[in-house]
């Protein structure tokens, strides 16, 4: 019994997700093999936190959100786009270097 006592205290309780806003991408109008790609045939973007992928949306405009479970502090951010057959683009965007951050709860209002 001791030993399963002692595993539980270093489960994490929760894990708490930093997270960033982007300035915004420009979309890419052509494939890798040189044809045109149109924007409806874009269907979003998928996110690398430090080479590892972290997530998805569908847009990549100002103020878009990424976030991560890693621990706060800046990483290197670069993208993908995936086109509406699944195809995620050969190479990445160009890498930025974004502070990721949690946000702590409000206190409670005392009544």
């Amino acid at each position: 019994m001791r030993f399963i006592v002692t595993l539980l205290l270093f489960v994490p309780m929760f894990a708490h997700a930093g997270s960033t806003t982007i300035a915004g991408c420009s979309p890419p109008n052509q494939r890798s093999d040189g044809t045109s790609l149109s924007a409806n045939e874009i269907s979003g973007y998928n996110w690398y936190i430090n080479g590892r992928q972290e997530g998805s949306t569908t847009d990549c405009q100002a103020g878009t959100r990424i976030t991560t479970t890693l621990p706060d502090g800046n990483y290197t951010v670069e993208a993908t786009t995936v086109d509406s057959n699944g195809l995620e683009s050969i190479t990445m965007s160009n890498s930025v270097i974004k502070t990721f951050t949690t946000a702590a709860p409000n206190p409670p209002v005392l009544q």
